[in-house]
Order: C-alpha cells, then structure tokens, then sequence
C-alpha cells in the first residue's frame, strides 16, 4: 500500500469508526490481505475482520465500503440535456405553410 492510498483507505476507516482503538490493528490486518485501495475494500467481508474487530464495527465498516460503492458508481453523471433550437427548423410542411400564409395575406 503507497503512502497515499494508504493515507485514504486509514481515513475512510477513521471516519467509519471514529471511536475505535483498533483501526491500526485492522489497517495492519488489511495490508497483510493485501487491501492496497479504497477499491480493494469492496472484496473485504466481516470473516476478513473477525480477529481484529467487533463485529458490528465489521457490519459497519462493510455496510459504508458498499455505500461508497455504489455512490461511485451513481456518481456518473448524465449526460446534459439536448438543447432545443431557438428558431424552429424548417421542414418541407412548414415551408409549404408559410408559403400559404404569405399567399393568403398579399391576395392572391
């Protein structure tokens, strides 16, 4: 785990568990599986954290990884929406119409 990523996977569980006295023990533990990102979180489950957590802090923790989760993959933002002409566009019936409105006001 590089120091950066690190520093975010340590936050996110200081922020899960502010109170928790193991959160060392637990980032010690997540290393030794290998959990090197946030997204490797994602494959971490409460037998993972057996030994070094209680286990409503373990629901917890899953429960915010899978939150996080799936504000990502919300977070992809629509498109915008298309904008409309301002001037309408001129289709071969519309043309035929106003030809005929022209027509009907000069009198012929």
């Amino acid at each position: 785990m590089d120091d950066a990523e690190g520093d975010l996977v340590a936050g996110f569980i200081s922020s899960v568990l502010p109170n928790s006295s193991t959160n060392e023990l637990v980032l010690e533990d997540l290393r030794e599986m290998g959990v090197d990102t946030l997204e490797d979180l994602k494959y971490v489950n409460e037998a993972d954290l057996k030994n070094v957590m209680r286990p409503f802090d373990a629901r917890k923790l899953i429960a915010s990884v899978k939150a996080l989760s799936e504000n990502d993959a919300s977070g992809i933002p629509d498109p915008p929406p298309r904008a409309e002409p301002e001037i309408p566009i001129a289709t071969p019936r519309r043309m035929m119409r106003s030809e005929r409105k022209k027509k009907s006001h000069s009198g012929e």
